[in-house]
């Protein structure tokens, strides 16, 4: 895990499935096509996969507005929408772009992945 030296980076670590109990990520997909009898198929397909170790490191630089941060209301603590709405707005041209060599809002720094 990397030393934080930047006033602007939240470091985040994670580990799961650790212990008796393993992690399982799942997903389904369903490809269905319909219309001529001939074409029509439905397929549904689960992949999944079982970890017994996860650790994730994550290293997020983040510039928000004092005022809102201190101001941020208790109750949309878990509101990921009053988060993003808290960041500082980067310097943006008039097309509403960020200009080249401003400031990032939000940027991910460090990540890594070690799987067991």
């Amino acid at each position: 895990f990397q030393e934080n030296t930047n006033s602007f980076l939240l470091n985040n670590a994670a580990i799961f499935g650790v212990g008796p109990k393993d992690l399982i990520a799942s997903v389904s997909i369903l490809l269905k096509a319909s219309g001529h009898p001939a074409l029509s198929t439905w397929n549904e397909m689960k992949f999944s996969i079982k970890m017994n170790n996860v650790a994730i490191a994550l290293n997020i630089l983040t510039r928000m507005q004092e005022k809102r941060l201190m101001t941020f209301p208790f109750e949309d603590f878990l509101n990921l929408d009053c988060w993003l709405a808290s960041l500082e707005v980067p310097e943006l041209d008039s097309n509403r772009i960020r200009i080249a060599g401003a400031n990032s809002s939000l940027a991910i720094e460090y990540l890594s992945f070690a799987i067991e």
